[in-house]
């Protein structure tokens, strides 16, 4: 009961005739409005999903950089294979969901922005590509 009515405090449930609804129908676009809301945040959570999106940050970049230093391949790699290898390298998976976002390229485009874009090619091929210094 307290459970249910923590969601319909939040707006993620609702009333209607006398039923329970969710308000969202997505799960990936709930769990980002959860995620996003900032109710009884304590200051050790804050810091320690900050902490989450620096280190990530932190690991998305050397990846990028270490790839786009090695002179036998192209600057940058595709999106879609982040996930594979930041597995492979960090031996974990890449937890955006846990730090507030449900998609990488928004974890990209909002966090990363400074150190790296994301460049359409071929029509439906995403690209990760390093932001260059001049």
């Amino acid at each position: 009961i307290h459970i249910l009515q923590k969601c319909i405090d939040l707006n993620i449930l609702s009333y209607f005739n006398n039923n329970i609804i969710p308000i969202f129908t997505s799960m990936s676009i709930s769990k980002t409005y959860v995620s996003k809301l900032h109710v009884n945040e304590t200051p050790a959570l804050k810091n320690h999903q900050e902490n989450s999106i620096n280190l990530i940050k932190s690991r998305i970049s050397y990846l990028l950089y270490s790839f786009s230093e090695d002179k036998t391949k192209s600057k940058g790699f595709s999106l879609s294979r982040l996930p594979l290898i930041y597995k492979n390298v960090y031996k974990e998976n890449i937890n955006i969901d846990q730090i507030g976002y449900s998609k990488l390229t928004e974890f990209i485009n909002n966090e990363m922005s400074d150190i790296c874009y994301i460049s359409t090619q071929h029509k439906f091929q995403c690209i990760l590509l390093p932001v260059m210094e001049d």
